[in-house]
C-alpha cells in the first residue's frame, strides 16, 4: 500500500513536533554543571588569578588556555581544584573579552565539558560562564 504525499507530510510534521517537544522538555545539565564546576578569573595589581574548583572532586583532567596573548597560555592540571596566577602588564586596551579563559574538562559524570569566561577586575561582578560540550 503506497502512502500519498498528504499522509507523508502529516507523519513528518507529527514526528518533527514530537522531537521538538522532547528536546524542549529535556532538562539541561547546565545549572548542575555550574554548581559543581566553578571558575573565577580576576585581575588586580598586574596579576590575573584564575581559580577552578570541582565541588565534588570528580574531575580527571583540566586543560586551561588563555587566548589572545602573543603566546597562548596553556596548562594541564590533574587536580580537582587549582589557582593559577598569570602576570599581565596592564589591562588590555580593548577589554578582557580579547583574552577569554577556556577550560576543557574531562569529567566522569559530565563527559567532556568546555567552560569559557573572561577576566574581570577584582571587585567587579564575575563574567558569565559559557558551557559547551
Amino acid at each position: 500500500m503506497a502512502l500519498d504525499s498528504k499522509t507523508i507530510s502529516v507523519i513528518a510534521i507529527s514526528a518533527l513536533s514530537i522531537l521538538v517537544l522532547y528536546v524542549s522538555l529535556t532538562p539541561s545539565n547546565d545549572g548542575k554543571i555550574l554548581e559543581d564546576l566553578q571558575i573565577s578569573a580576576t585581575y588586580e595589581d598586574g596579576l590575573a588569578t584564575i581559580t577552578y574548583s570541582d565541588r565534588r572532586k570528580l574531575g580527571d583532567m583540566v586543560v586551561m588556555e588563555i587566548l589572545g596573548l602573543d603566546e597562548t597560555f596553556q596548562k594541564t592540571y590533574h587536580f580537582a581544584n587549582f589557582t593559577e596566577i598569570v602576570p599581565f602588564a596592564d589591562s588590555p586596551r580593548y577589554g578582557w573579552a580579547v583574552h577569554p579563559i577556556v577550560l576543557d574538562i574531562s569529567h566522569p559524570e559530565y563527559g567532556n565539558v568546555r567552560l569559557k569566561t573572561e577576566i574581570r577586575p577584582a571587585g567587579e561582578p564575575a563574567a558569565p560562564v559559557i558551557i559547551s560540550p
